[in-house]
């Protein structure tokens, strides 16, 4: 993962983690791996993933606790809390309308 992308990511979640974090970190934690599991693509998570192995410097505190439980158990919800599409008509109905 290049140096850029890293930073980007830090500073996003970051954002995430400061603006949960009036909320106090019991309710702040599992609000802000939520967001991150809801609204960034699997690939962002890995580079997240890659961050906290490596010692997650820079994160916000409360940012790095909530995500390096992720990293210890990387199978737990993996992909499956991507962001979510709605089907289209065409894909229920076979195309007719």
């Amino acid at each position: 993962m290049s140096h850029s992308v890293s930073e980007k990511l830090v500073m996003m979640a970051n954002q995430i983690a400061k603006a949960f974090e009036p909320q106090g970190e019991a309710r702040a934690l599992p609000q802000i791996r939520e967001h991150i599991h809801l609204f960034w693509d699997p690939r962002m998570r890995r580079g997240m993933d890659e961050i906290i192995s490596a010692g997650g410097q820079g994160l916000h505190p409360f940012a790095y606790a909530a995500l390096k439980e992720d990293v210890k158990h990387p199978h737990r919800e993996a992909d499956q809390a991507g962001t979510k599409f709605p089907m289209d008509a065409s894909s229920v109905d076979g195309g007719t309308d």
